[in-house]
């Protein structure tokens, strides 16, 4: 056996924990001896290392650093890994890219919380007391946005009532050959029968009942309890706003000559209960009865007489500074072409 087999039996000796490191180095350094006093070409062996050397140190036992060996231990070719050019790897491809996803729709705009505007009947106007300062009624509104909006609410009940029809079914706009709707007789109550005593192309029409005439301000509760007391079936109803005058058309539809009587009574009550006062207006017909009410800053004028089968009254309101030439003349107009299509009883 030749020093260097004996050499690499010493190492697996020492790897195996079968001698001490101090026999490994004594016993080593008496074969390196040996091998230089035999004239031997030393050749650098490899020392195969072993994860399990640091096993074979003890604590009492620590290797001398002081020396350094002359060989090494042989390791296995297999052992280490042959330094070769690493080819780095490709670039990952490029990220495409993706489109960006469709803008959302800009969210809409926030309700409007304005408060409708509603005509003012007789009694309410003389009876509102001025608003405290502070409150939501004192609160200072442009003139021209109370007139958009008055525009607006009118624009959108014509809109309404076109589109609904005089007995609040859908109207198609059309009239089937073979389904034409029966002709209105003479005496019969049609929303067609309020007139429009302006020249204005806005007004609001419907037919109500008397619970909806209320919940929609059309008429105080006084109005609608003695319409109630009555046989009434029907309220036909025209409104229109213009400039500084607001007109108010009620055509009541009752079973009876008695029930329409009845209506005719109970509006003149009511008139005297709001210190309304008789007022002539020259060419009317007899039967039709005007009272009126004027105070600073507001004015009303209110004709009534019965028809076959109910009543009919006419309400002109004038707002701002009494102009009362202005509400007789507004008011004749109405009564007139009212009389005209509705005729008196």
């Amino acid at each position: 056996m030749g020093w260097q087999d004996e050499l690499q039996s010493l190492d697996e000796q020492l790897s195996a924990g079968q001698i001490r490191a101090e026999e490994y180095r004594k016993r080593r350094d008496e074969l390196l001896a040996a091998a230089s006093s035999g004239a031997i070409s030393l050749r650098r062996v490899h020392r195969q290392k072993s994860p399990s050397i640091a096993n074979a140190f003890s604590a009492e036992t620590k290797p001398d650093t002081s020396r350094s060996a002359d060989v090494t231990q042989k390791v296995p070719a297999g052992a280490w890994q042959t330094a070769r050019p690493q080819t780095p790897p490709p670039p990952p491809p490029p990220m495409q890219a993706s489109a960006p996803p469709p803008a959302s729709p800009p969210p809409p705009p926030p309700a409007s919380t304005s408060t409708a505007l509603v005509p003012m009947h007789g009694s309410e106007v003389f009876g509102n007391k001025p608003s405290k300062p502070g409150t939501r009624e004192s609160a200072k509104v442009p003139k021209f946005l109370v007139a958009v909006v008055v525009l607006a609410l009118v624009a959108g009940g014509v809109w309404w009532f076109a589109f609904r029809g005089g007995d609040g079914s859908p109207n198609t706009g059309g009239v089937q050959p073979d389904a034409a709707p029966p002709a209105a007789t003479s005496g019969e109550l049609t929303l067609d029968k309020l007139p429009n005593p302006t020249d204005s192309q806005l007004s609001t029409a419907g037919v109500l009942t008397v619970d909806q005439a209320q919940t929609n301000n059309l008429i105080r509760p006084d109005e609608a309890a003695y319409l109630s007391a009555t046989d009434l079936q029907k309220i036909y109803f025209r409104t229109i706003v213009t400039g500084n005058l607001s007109y108010q058309l009620f055509a009541f539809q009752t079973q009876t000559d008695t029930g329409g009587t009845r209506i005719v009574s109970g509006a003149l009550e009511r008139g005297k209960r709001a210190n309304m006062v008789p007022a002539t207006i020259d060419g009317l017909p007899a039967n039709v009865t005007v009272t009126k009410i004027l105070v600073a800053g507001a004015a009303y004028y209110e004709a009534v007489y019965p028809i076959d089968k109910g009543a009919v009254r006419l309400v002109v309101l004038q707002s701002g500074p009494n102009n009362e030439r202005q509400l007789v003349n507004a008011m004749k107009r109405t009564a007139e072409l009212a009389t005209a299509s509705i005729k008196p009883k």
